[in-house]
């Protein structure tokens, strides 16, 4: 019998690229172990909160959620007059949750593009992006009379998509908002494995995937958007008789809200203060939020890219793939969870307006923080809102690790 020849392997296959290794199926034991403590650290930290300042229970667990999940509402008990104690709890807590949000979510991701990138190396990525962009972003704010702590929360809490704050907020317009906390809040939602990518593009090691150059299109996409929608809105609502500088200001107005509506949910001002039209532009940015695993919550920039996919090839008569219907599955238990919160909202609480209602429901499923004005409402209606913004920071993980265990074509990652 003849043996077969074997053909030698010419220049370009030599050059071709090897497939990353693939990894054992299954969740890892690190995320189960991450989920679990993410889960045990909030009674131990409600604790310490009590035991720093003075509060009652259904207002220390809010306020333990609100910081863990990074979504960042403003509370009756403010977190910029905590006393030390509490600002080193909340400050711990917000670490936690970047790291919790890229760690998890970019190990599912890594496996759910097929990136050639291990888990030690999402996880140190994920510590090495965290320290160095608070460092980077709180020296500026030291350097302009902050206190250090004040800083180092500012700068977490912007990357983080946080809202949460010690000392004085920035002003809207200021340069600490426009080059220092939206910039962060930006890179905090592209999400750790587009970071990673990014990085590895800019060191000429490999080209950007279809999921890092959709974020990236999609991120600056909505921003135009948003910015141009909420420029004229606010236009029209001011009147005529605008000079030149008072454009200028509704344009960092403008900017800031296409922004922090979508991420990082600070203060700057109350919604009840801006146009009512605008409102409602907010909300639908809010659902769309960030990408996956980012320190931003939402449907996710590239949920809304798969589903538009999945239209076209439905459209065309081709397979729209598994895909497309994990993001329809996020999509529509996003909008049961809203539909369910709000109406349990109305029941308890019927002397808010619905509107209102809708906003602060819909701010708490996307973990942004932004509200009418700081949270007044009590338990149980409280404790509905904890539920909300714990439901929308773990479900999109969730979905990321299941599709992670069941999908082997994917180009973008979703939820």
């Amino acid at each position: 019998m003849a043996r077969k020849q074997v053909r030698p392997l010419d220049d370009a296959e030599r050059r071709m690229p090897e497939e990353p290794p693939l990894r054992k199926q299954g969740i890892p034991r690190l995320v189960i172990g991450l989920v679990c403590v993410y889960l045990l650290i909030m009674p131990l930290a409600e604790i310490a909160l009590r035991a720093a300042v003075e509060m009652t229970h259904d207002r220390s667990r809010f306020a333990i959620i609100n910081a863990i999940t990074l979504t960042g509402f403003q509370s009756t008990v403010g977190t910029n007059n905590y006393p030390f104690g509490a600002q080193i709890v909340t400050f711990i807590l917000t670490l936690f949750g970047i790291l919790f949000a890229m760690i998890v979510g970019g190990m599912a991701v890594v496996r759910v593009l097929r990136l050639p990138y291990t888990d030690r190396q999402v996880i140190s990525s994920a510590a090495w992006t965290t320290a160095v962009f608070t460092i980077v972003g709180s020296i500026p704010l030291i350097a302009t009379g902050q206190e250090p702590l004040q800083a180092f929360m500012l700068s977490a809490s912007a990357l983080g998509n946080s809202g949460l704050y010690f000392g004085m907020l920035p002003y809207l317009w200021s340069w600490q908002t426009q080059l220092i906390l939206m910039p962060l809040g930006i890179l905090g939602g592209l999400g750790l494995p587009v970071l990673m990518d990014l990085y590895d593009a800019m060191r000429l090691r490999r080209k950007l995937c279809f999921h890092s150059r959709t974020v990236l299109g999609m991120t600056a996409g909505l921003y135009l958007v948003v910015f141009f929608i909420c420029f004229i809105l606010q236009w029209c609502d001011a009147g005529t008789g605008l000079g030149w500088s008072d454009a200028f200001k509704l344009a960092g107005k403008s900017s800031v809200a296409a922004v922090n509506s979508r991420t990082a949910g600070f203060p700057f001002q109350f919604v009840q203060d801006l146009p009512r039209g605008m409102q409602w532009l907010l909300i639908l940015a809010m659902m769309i939020g960030g990408s996956p695993a980012g320190t931003a919550g939402g449907l996710k920039t590239t949920n809304i890219a798969e589903l538009a996919r999945g239209i076209v090839r439905a459209m065309r008569g081709k397979p729209v793939g598994r895909p497309f219907a994990l993001a329809a599955t996020w999509l529509w238990t996003y909008v049961g969870l809203a539909i369910l919160v709000l109406i349990l909202l109305l029941g308890i609480v019927p002397q808010v307006s619905s509107d209102r209602l809708l906003f602060e429901t819909v701010s708490a499923l996307s973990n942004v923080g932004l509200s009418h004005e700081v949270i007044m409402i009590v338990s149980p209606g409280l404790d509905i809102l904890c539920v909300a913004m714990l439901l929308g920071r773990l479900i999109p993980l969730g979905i990321l690790w299941w599709m992670a265990q069941t999908t082997t074509d994917a180009e973008l990652a979703v939820a």
